[in-house]
């Protein structure tokens, strides 16, 4: 993965692009990809509502896990999302492992599965 950088940056500046036509259009749903040579290797989505979005999974292709692309993936959702003023970010946490990365990504533990991002 010595390209990683630069297929985030691809990745962000595709992501840029789609959320600007979001912002003027009435979607109301994004989805986010990571590539690494030409392949998508990681993904998430959400659904907006008003300033809020409720997230799906941050999903990372298991040879993949472990170089940091579900954190660099989630923080260009996140830098997106706060240039069109959303202003909370919920997700549901799947699993253990889904679990301690939202932790790690500083959300509050909101009961059950849920857990939310002020932004």
């Amino acid at each position: 993965m010595e390209d990683f950088d630069a297929c985030v940056a691809d990745s962000e500046a595709a992501l840029t692009e789609m959320l600007d036509s979001l912002h003027d259009a009435p979607a109301d749903f994004f989805i986010a990809v990571a590539q690494c040579d030409g392949e998508i290797v990681a993904f998430t989505y959400g659904v907006f509502k008003e300033t809020n979005v409720q997230s799906g999974w941050v999903v990372v292709l298991p040879g993949c896990r472990g170089a940091g692309i579900a954190s660099r993936l989630h923080s260009t959702m996140v830098e997106n999302l706060s240039d069109l003023d959303v202003t909370e970010v919920r997700q549901v946490a799947a699993t253990d492992l889904g679990e301690a990365f939202l932790c790690r990504q500083q959300y509050e533990y909101i009961g059950g599965r849920d857990f939310r991002l002020t932004i």
